[in-house]
């Protein structure tokens, strides 16, 4: 399997902040549409209140560095695992994960597989890391079986996963030097369609596969609202100054289309995955909405900026990124002097692709009323 040097180059750049028994062994086999669910009494989802695990699956969004032979497992007094909350991040603080476990009740634990630059099927998406299918392998390994090192039960338990942000990214970079005009650009989005299609078939074969063990519960994150990324509108902009105007608006209606697509895909999938698996309950969770809210209202989320990142930041936290999590400190102020007077909370990215923790928590928020409902 051969990677490209340029999706080598963003993957290391994601990679930088990671270095028969009794039940509860049953293992057996609005305006934003932000949920799609149904539910009836032979479902086993018994609302988030009485939730006591999370499993998680996903990319760097979702990733808070948890390893499970470097330290501590996750417990009710350190319901991350090592490293302890809020773990290491991309969002210079809490993700959606730390803020889900935290903030809303007590004796809540996530076991946390999500692992940067990863995507559903890495046979389809090249990537290094790894892929929901090995994530999952993890999770079989470790908490299943007689050898599992964690108790849980179907009815108390949520199994969630957010890909998609490197499914899209990595094809863009692989295919970004062919696009020299609106034609090639609508080629490369007829492509990205296709592939959706085989990386949804693989998504809901790993959802099948959790099934299986005896998950019920079900969250699909999608992406974040993937045309606002400042890597993306770097893109566009370089499109433009190379191949013109229209070039450059191809490849952004492209961007808002294929994320779209991918979105509809998922929320098609998963709510026919609950038709057609007795007992299961799905939950359909837009988090490109959730971005667009922010971007829309900043000031109600408490930033400032939000159109893209400020460099100084950006530097300071790769080059630190050890000392930082998690612990996540105030800058020195001469990076907030060139930041123009901003602080790390005040801006919504925090490099080309990741946002702050504003965001997450507001994300987390979504997850909450949508997981109570």
């Amino acid at each position: 399997m051969r990677i490209s040097a340029s999706t080598s180059a963003f993957l290391g750049l994601l990679l930088l902040p990671f270095s028969s028994v009794d039940a509860r062994h049953d293992h057996s086999p609005a305006s934003h549409d932000l949920v799609v669910r149904g539910l009836d009494a032979s479902r086993d989802y018994p609302g988030f209140d009485a939730l006591k695990t999370l499993f998680i699956f996903g990319d760097s969004l979702s990733d808070t560095g948890f390893s499970r032979s470097d330290g501590p497992l996750p417990s009710s007094a350190n319901p991350l695992g090592h490293p302890a909350f809020p773990g290491a991040t991309t969002a210079w603080g809490v993700n959606w994960v730390g803020a889900l476990v935290k903030n809303y009740k007590v004796n809540l634990v996530a076991w946390n597989f999500a692992k940067s630059g990863a995507v559903v099927d890495k046979a389809l998406v090249k990537t290094s890391r790894p892929d929901f299918s090995e994530q999952l392998a993890v999770f079989k390994k470790d908490c299943t079986g007689v050898g599992s090192s964690v108790e849980w039960a179907k009815n108390d338990t949520l199994f969630l996963s957010m890909f998609g942000q490197n499914d899209l990214t990595v094809q863009l970079i692989e295919d970004f030097d062919t696009l020299t005009s609106a034609p090639t650009v609508r080629q490369f989005e007829e492509n990205v369609l296709a592939m959706t299609v085989k990386i949804m078939d693989q998504y809901m074969s790993n959802w099948l596969d959790l099934y299986k063990l005896g998950a019920r519960n079900f969250v699909a994150i999608t992406p974040i609202q993937f045309e606002a990324i400042p890597d993306q509108l770097e893109r566009m902009q370089k499109l433009i100054n190379l191949h013109g105007n229209s070039t450059g608006d191809a490849f952004l209606a492209t961007l808002g289309r294929i994320a779209a697509d991918f979105n509809a895909q998922l929320k098609k999938r998963t709510a026919a995955f609950q038709e057609s698996y007795p007992g299961s309950t799905v939950f359909y969770v837009d988090a490109a909405s959730a971005m667009r809210d922010v971007i829309a209202h900043p000031g109600v989320y408490g930033y400032k900026k939000t159109d893209t990142f400020c460099l100084a930041y950006r530097r300071f936290y790769w080059m630190n990124y050890k000392l930082i999590g998690p612990n996540y400190p105030e800058p020195p102020a001469a990076l907030k002097s060139a930041c123009q007077g901003l602080g790390v909370p005040e801006i919504l990215w925090l490099d080309d692709w990741h946002p702050t923790s504003r965001f997450h928590l507001h994300l987390a928020d979504k997850l909450h009323g949508i997981l109570s409902l």
